[in-house]
C-alpha cells in the first residue's frame, strides 16, 4: 500500500507503524505482568485490585488493535480495526474514569460502595459499544492515514463520538483528581500527631490507597496530550501535510497506556515489597496448594481486606455497611 500520509516520504509511514507497534508491543508484555501478579497475590480479592485488573484487561485489548493497525484499504478488514480500536479506547477511558468516581467516593464522600463494581463493568464494557458502533453504521470508519479509524472526510465525527466527550472527561478529571489530592493531604496533615489514634491511622491509609490509585487516572492524563494536540492540528490543517513530529509523538504514547500501568503496579509499595524470589516462590506454592476461596496468610500489614460476602468492612468509620473501608 502507498502511504497516505507522506506519498513521496514511504520510509516516514514505516517508522511510524514501526513505533505504534513497538509501543503497543510493550503494552502487551506490561499489561500480561500486571495481569500475572494480581493473579499470583491474588490481588483480585480486593475491589480496588479488580478495577486495576479490568483496566489492565482493556488495555491489553487495545494495545493489540494498536498492533493490527496498518495502512489497509476501505473494506471490512479496515472497518473491523477501526472498530476494534474505538471500543477499547472507550473502554479503557470508562475504566479510569470509574476509578476515578470510586476515589471521589472513597475520599470526598467517605463511603465504600462496592456493590457499585457491577454497575462499573455495564458502563466500561456496555457504553464502548454504543460509541464505536455509531460511526459504523453511518459508514463513517475507513482509512485514517497509517491505521483505520474514522476516515479524514468525517472531521465532524471525529470530534463528536471522540474528542468533545474525551475533552469532557479529561477536564473532569483534572478537575477531581487535583481536588482529591488537595482533600486528601488536607485531612492527613490536620490528624497527624493527634491524640486520636484510629482516625490518623485512617487519615493515613486512606492517604496510601488514593496515592495507588490516582496514579492509573494521571498516566492517562498524560499519555493523553499528545494525541489530543495532534488530533486539533490535523483538524485545523485538515488540507495541508501532517506534522510528523507530533505524528511520532502520538504514535509512542499513545498505545503506552498498558506499559505504563504496570510500572505504576509494580512501583506500588506493597507490590514491590513482594517482588523477590522468596515472595513469588510462596506465592506459587500458595497457589497450588490453596483453593480459590482462601486467603493468602504471608500479606503485608497494608494488604486490603479481602471481601467476603455478608461481612462489613471491620475498619470502617462508622457502622454502615456502605461507608467507606481505606483498606479496600
Amino acid at each position: 500500500m502507498s502511504c497516505p500520509l507522506f506519498p513521496n516520504q514511504t520510509s516516514r509511514c514505516t517508522t511510524v507503524l514501526a513505533l505504534k507497534r513497538t509501543s503497543a508491543s510493550l503494552s502487551v508484555l506490561g499489561c500480561i505482568f500486571l495481569i500475572f501478579l494480581i493473579w499470583l497475590f491474588r490481588k483480585y480479592m480486593f475491589f480496588g485490585q479488580r478495577m486495576i485488573l479490568s483496566l489492565g484487561i482493556a488495555a491489553l485489548l487495545d494495545s493489540v488493535s494498536y498492533i493490527m493497525g496498518d495502512i489497509y484499504p476501505e473494506g471490512q478488514l479496515c472497518d473491523a480495526q477501526a472498530f476494534l480500536m474505538s471500543y477499547f479506547d472507550w473502554s479503557v477511558l470508562c475504566w479510569v474514569c470509574c476509578i476515578t468516581f470510586n476515589l471521589w467516593l472513597l475520599a470526598i464522600k467517605r463511603v465504600y460502595r462496592k456493590e457499585y463494581e457491577k454497575w462499573y463493568h455495564i458502563v466500561c464494557w456496555g457504553i464502548p459499544l454504543i460509541w464505536a458502533a455509531a460511526p459504523l453504521f453511518g459508514g463513517h470508519y475507513g482509512p485514517a492515514g497509517v491505521w483505520c479509524w474514522i476516515d479524514n472526510n468525517s472531521y465532524v465525527w471525529r470530534f463528536a463520538v471522540w474528542y468533545v466527550p474525551l475533552f469532557i472527561l479529561i477536564f473532569a478529571m483534572v478537575i477531581s483528581n487535583s481536588y482529591i489530592m488537595w482533600k486528601v493531604y488536607r485531612q492527613a496533615a490536620e490528624f497527624e500527631g493527634t491524640f486520636n489514634q484510629e482516625r490518623e491511622t485512617d487519615s493515613k491509609l486512606l492517604k496510601e490507597e488514593v496515592k495507588r490509585m490516582l496514579a492509573y487516572p494521571l498516566i492517562y492524563l498524560v499519555l493523553s496530550i499528545c494525541p489530543l494536540i495532534f488530533r486539533i492540528d490535523n483538524a485545523s490543517h485538515k488540507h495541508d501535510s501532517t506534522n510528523y513530529p507530533l505524528l511520532v509523538l502520538t504514535v509512542i504514547f499513545g498505545p503506552l497506556q498498558g506499559a505504563c500501568n504496570a510500572i505504576a503496579f509494580a512501583l506500588d509499595n506493597e507490590t514491590w515489597r513482594r517482588l523477590t524470589w522468596t515472595e513469588i516462590k510462596l506465592a506459587f506454592q500458595s497457589r497450588s496448594c490453596c483453593g480459590p476461596g482462601q486467603v493468602i496468610h504471608n500479606y503485608q500489614v497494608d494488604d486490603a481486606v479481602p471481601d467476603t460476602p455478608g461481612q462489613s468492612p471491620s475498619s470502617s468509620p462508622s457502622s454502615d455497611a456502605g461507608s467507606m473501608n481505606p483498606l479496600t
